[in-house]
């Protein structure tokens, strides 16, 4: 999920600390080629301890990506392979309940419980594919490979980091700077996390038969507030993470609540991710570069996805959605209404666009937590009608 959800716990855990503690210490202690094995086999290990027999699964997909990213006759396979893994465990269930409720079926939904950080391997295979068929990707060793597919810090909730730039960083000398800038960027994120996120959940969103509409607008509040430090306590806890190996990984938020416009939030919030569904998703579809309402067909499957990817669940395909709606009417408002009337984007109606853009990101929060059947009762109370 977004917020790093139960997977993100594992960054406050005592066992975390303590692993990246010892790996650390033995990467500053070796060579060059040393580092690059510890990097490799410590994610191993890291994904091992926290997830058990998935460790298999993950491997052998590792060593297939390998192979298929290095011949171009197997990169429809490759894709093929990764995304039906990820199907599979995260989409199987929410799709045979989907089938079931429209055809009337009784297909037994399977439970299967999905492997840590999935998605975000899937991002990342994906990625190595892609660029692997373009020949972006430069020459490298599968313990480069593995040491990127397994980088434990960014593993469990991203940022979602680019081949290239890693292993660019793999040969630089040490540096304590690192380590330090590294170990205050982790204090950060524990003290975001701890101090403003959990405080947050004082205050749940949910309808309830005794809400109340200041219950429901606290409620709204709160989650708007504790969604974005949770998370980018996460994202500050895994880059100051791989700091500490002296490994620099992109920003993942860029003070989202500052926006004037949703499309200017979605280049704030959860940077690595909109940048992969940029650069994966919505530039193959044709991207900006066909017609108008191809651009908006397009921007609305890229969203829906990216919805999806957040939770095998229909309230995070409509918030997908309804994100998509809102970059729609944006594209549609600069080029026929703001273009030709300059004046709109003078000082005066910014605090009025931020208004607009938070009131439409909270409502979005509210699809994104709560079921669709509530939403319509919660803001009935909160709007005082019905």
């Amino acid at each position: 999920m977004a917020n790093g959800g139960p997977q993100g716990m594992i960054f406050t855990s005592f066992s975390y600390f303590f692993f990246i503690t010892i790996s650390v210490f033995l990467y500053y202690l070796g060579g060059t080629k040393t580092r690059k094995f510890i990097l490799a086999i410590s994610g191993i290990i890291f994904y091992a301890y926290f997830a058990r027999e998935y460790i298999v699964l993950l491997f052998l997909e590792s060593i297939v990506i390998y192979w298929m990213a290095k011949r171009v006759l197997w990169f429809i396979p490759g894709l093929m392979v990764s995304i039906g893994i990820l199907c599979l465990f995260k989409y199987l269930e929410y799709a045979t309940n989907i089938i079931n409720l429209v055809f009337g079926k009784a297909f037994i939904s399977p439970q299967i419980t999905i492997p840590l950080a999935i998605s975000f391997f899937t991002f990342e295979f994906v990625h190595y594919l892609v660029d692997s068929y373009k020949e972006k990707i430069p020459k490298h060793n599968f313990l480069e490979y593995m040491g990127f597919i397994f980088f434990f810090p960014t593993m469990v909730a991203g940022p979602i980091k680019r081949f290239q730039h890693f292993t660019s960083q793999l040969d630089k000398r040490i540096n304590f700077n690192d380590l330090q800038a590294g170990c205050t960027r982790i204090l950060i994120g524990i003290a975001k996390k701890v101090v403003i996120a959990d405080t947050m959940n004082i205050w749940p969103l949910q309808l309830t038969d005794q809400a109340t509409a200041t219950d429901l607008w606290i409620g709204v509040v709160a989650f708007t507030i504790k969604i974005y430090a949770d998370f980018s306590a996460y994202s500050d806890i895994a880059i100051g993470s791989a700091r500490c190996f002296g490994i620099v990984v992109p920003e993942n938020f860029n003070y989202p609540y500052l926006a004037r416009n949703i499309s200017d939030f979605w280049k704030r919030w959860h940077i690595s991710l909109s940048r992969w569904i940029t650069d994966y998703i919505f530039i193959p579809l044709g991207g900006s570069r066909v017609a108008l309402p191809l651009i908006l067909m397009n921007t609305m499957i890229a969203m829906g996805i990216s919805g999806l990817w957040h939770g095998a669940a229909t309230h995070f395909v409509a918030w997908g959605l309804y994100h998509g709606a809102l970059l729609c009417i944006v594209r549609l408002y600069t080029l026929f209404v703001v273009n030709r009337f300059p004046v709109l984007t003078k000082r005066a109606f910014g605090f009025f666009s931020w208004m607009v853009t938070m009131a439409s990101v909270m409502f979005g929060w509210m699809l994104f937590n709560m079921p669709l059947y509530d939403i319509l009762p919660a803001l009935k109370i909160m709007l005082g009608v019905g």
